[in-house]
């Protein structure tokens, strides 16, 4: 929980010192990231309510 506070706290510092493309792509990566999470519990709950007819 303090390394989250820390890296939103300096997250100016950092993308000043990784650069905009970087944090564009980092951005972009863990939106996939999400999108397959969210796929998979989506998929978990059909199959599940599909056992339970």
């Amino acid at each position: 929980m303090a390394v989250s506070a820390v890296v939103l706290l300096s997250a100016t510092q950092i993308q000043r010192r990784v650069g905009e493309r970087t944090v564009m792509a980092f951005e972009r990566r863990m939106g996939r990231v999400l999108m397959a999470i969210s796929v998979e519990m989506l998929l978990k709950g059909i199959h599940i309510f599909a056992h339970q007819l």
